[in-house]
């Protein structure tokens, strides 16, 4: 039994990487698939394994992950083959040693079938999925390059709309500080005048003591007089009445002497 050839670009796993999922495909055409193909891995006439193409590096080299394997006990090789048909190969007829019997296909096994089906399933979504992420990232790209150009633009405003507001919070600023400047002005003014009245009031206040002490020592300097004054014209009246009585006493004693004559000295 001989492998029906097989149509789809045919390339061949150079590598194997050190997961067992990640593989190298090199195309001899020079026409590696496109991100997000799905390839089939044949062992001969055997289908391997199903991978999805991630990435392409170079025209002729794909790089690959498998997403389904046949069999577990058969891992995909280094030199297996690689075809993009989506129809996979299938065994020839065998023909007669001595006569061409007429050629006929063998139906295939069900569980392949299933097994392909649930595969190519799996391996649409998948493409779609990274075609998707793709788009995406595309999208995502140009979405950052819009941001950037508006941040560039923006940028500028912004910068202008600073200025002008941090101008305007300094002329504020500066408002507040000749307010408080004034106000602080006024205040010293205030203090100072303040200081000023209670150095008047103290000075009037000792001039007042000052005074009041010169009334007290002159008012008792007066009424001393005037007991003084009071004690020499009570002196003064006692020593009339002296005189008076002496007087009188005197004037009593002629009269006396008057009435009893003269005396006969004997």
């Amino acid at each position: 039994m001989v492998a029906a050839s097989c149509t789809g670009t045919v390339a061949t796993v150079t590598q194997v990487g050190e997961g067992p999922t990640e593989l190298v495909l090199d195309f001899p055409t020079g026409q590696a698939p496109e991100p997000g193909t799905q390839v089939h891995i044949l062992q001969g006439d055997r289908l391997a394994g199903t991978a999805l193409v991630m990435e392409r590096p170079a025209p002729g080299r794909a790089l690959a992950k498998m997403v389904g394997l046949s069999d577990r006990r058969s891992p995909v090789l280094a030199g297996d083959t690689v075809t993009t048909n989506n129809v996979l190969p299938i065994p020839a007829p065998a023909e007669s040693a001595t006569t061409a019997a007429a050629p006929s296909i063998a139906p295939p096994d069900p569980e392949v079938v299933r097994l392909r089906a649930l595969l190519d399933a799996e391996m649409s979504a998948r493409a779609s999925a990274v075609q998707r992420e793709q788009l995406t990232a595309a999208a995502l790209a140009d979405l950052l390059m819009q941001v950037a150009t508006r941040s560039a633009t923006a940028s500028v405003t912004a910068s202008t709309a600073q200025d002008t507001a941090m101008r305007e919070r300094l002329l504020e600023l500066e408002t507040n500080l000749n307010a408080v400047s004034t106000e602080h002005q006024r205040s010293a003014t205030e203090l100072a005048t303040a200081r000023q009245d209670l150095t008047t009031a103290t000075s009037d206040l000792a001039k007042a003591r000052e005074a009041m002490l010169y009334f007290k020592d002159h008012r008792n300097a007066d009424e001393l007089g005037r007991l003084q004054a009071e004690r020499d014209l009570l002196a003064l009246q006692a020593r009339v009445l002296r005189l008076s009585n002496a007087e009188a006493l005197t004037a009593l004693q002629d009269q006396l002497r008057t009435a009893l004559g003269p005396t006969e000295t004997p």
